[in-house]
């Protein structure tokens, strides 16, 4: 099963967003910033968290477009039994 959310949002809150992924990152996740992409001094960005459990696999995704100061956010779920 996979749902996703697009989420259109203000300059202030997608910076916000950034740094709160940034940080929930260094533990857990891939975090990857594309600077040279940079508009309006907003930075793209994806982030990618996973959970692995006995017969489940999750996946949470965030994609950021600062162009459009958007963000997709998509979660899968895979049922292993």
């Amino acid at each position: 099963m996979t749902d996703f959310q697009i989420e259109k949002m203000s300059a202030n809150l997608y910076r916000q967003s950034h740094l709160d992924l940034e940080q929930f990152a260094r533990n857990r996740g891939v975090f990857v910033k594309f600077p040279g992409l940079e508009i309006g001094g907003l930075q793209p960005f994806c982030y990618i968290d996973f959970e692995a459990r006995q017969t489940e696999l999750h996946i949470h995704t965030f994609a950021a477009y600062p162009d459009q100061v958007t963000m997709i956010k998509t979660q899968s779920l895979f049922d292993f039994q």
